[in-house]
């Protein structure tokens, strides 16, 4: 009978006073705080600066591959072979064993054989990739980074279907953001140079009222004849119809002008500029656009 005493009856309470004083009560989830990013505690100018290496500060060609707008087959390569526009070009061999010089510098951006590889002087490279996850982090940082992609990047484009479609699809701030282009015309074509005249029309210098830089490269299939009488007689250094377009870019608040004028890769007898006549033009287009 007395080793029954401190027993307890079955189906009696059990005492949860003790443990219950071991341990705090669980918070549900909403009273949880999310965990505090460091990233955004830090001041403003520094994380400029750190957007500005994850997705600013570069050469982007950017082709375009889709037959619609709303396609979206868009792709881009950063530039590794960036520099001057003005800068020598390189021979190499032809096809058919024949030298020639290349009409850009930035041949190997565009002639890749491969999306995950890049072709240089030297074989071929992995490609650089922008980080454009970071994009999709929180609001914030899309804001904070999408001011830094469109106004830190130089975007290049060597057909102006792509530039047309590029330009047209960014939403008003971001086309507000742009601040540096780059374009290359082939004026060997007379079908391109009509589409670059028409995609540089007024309506598209409203969508780039915060262009400040601008980087053309102009390779031209026009004799030195054709040439001397197309600068004795027009306002601009070369025919009205080639630079339609870019008188219309003339009208833009331009801080900075780099202009570089090319030989076609396979010249004819007595077509080429001379050095001095391609430098001379060169210069008297970017007075024309600083004006």
């Amino acid at each position: 009978m007395g080793k029954e005493k401190g027993k307890k009856k079955r189906g009696q309470p059990k005492d949860q006073s003790k443990k219950a004083s071991n341990h705090l009560p669980l918070k549900s989830k909403a009273e949880i705080p999310p965990p505090k990013c460091l990233l955004l505690a830090l001041p403003f100018e520094l994380r400029y600066r750190i957007w500005g290496l994850v997705l600013g500060h570069e050469l982007i060609h950017i082709e375009y591959y889709g037959k619609r707008r709303d396609q979206h087959d868009w792709r881009y390569v950063i530039c590794q072979n960036d520099g001057p526009e003005d800068r020598p070009l390189r021979k190499v061999m032809g096809p058919w064993g024949q030298e020639r010089i290349l009409e850009s510098h930035h041949h190997a951006c565009h002639t890749r054989k491969s999306g995950y590889k890049y072709e240089d002087e030297k074989g071929y490279v992995p490609l650089q990739r922008l980080q454009l996850q970071v994009l999709g982090v929180s609001k914030q940082v899309h804001e904070e980074t999408n001011q830094v992609l469109y106004s830190t990047n130089t975007f290049g484009f060597m057909d102006p279907l792509p530039f047309n479609y590029f330009i047209m699809t960014r939403t008003p701030l971001q086309g507000d953001m742009i601040r540096k282009l780059r374009l290359c015309m082939n004026w060997t074509d007379r079908k391109e140079m009509r589409e670059w005249n028409s995609a540089l029309d007024r309506g598209m210098m409203a969508l780039l009222k915060g262009l400040r830089s601008l980087r053309l490269q102009v390779v031209h299939h026009m004799k030195a004849s054709d040439y001397r009488e197309a600068a004795r007689t027009s306002g601009w250094p070369m025919e009205w119809s080639f630079c339609a377009g870019l008188d219309r870019l003339s009208v833009l608040p331009l801080v900075h002008v780099e202009v570089a004028i090319r030989n076609s890769g396979y010249p004819e007898e007595g077509q080429q500029w001379t050095e001095r006549g391609m430098r001379d033009t060169a210069r008297r287009v970017e007075t024309a656009l600083l004006v």
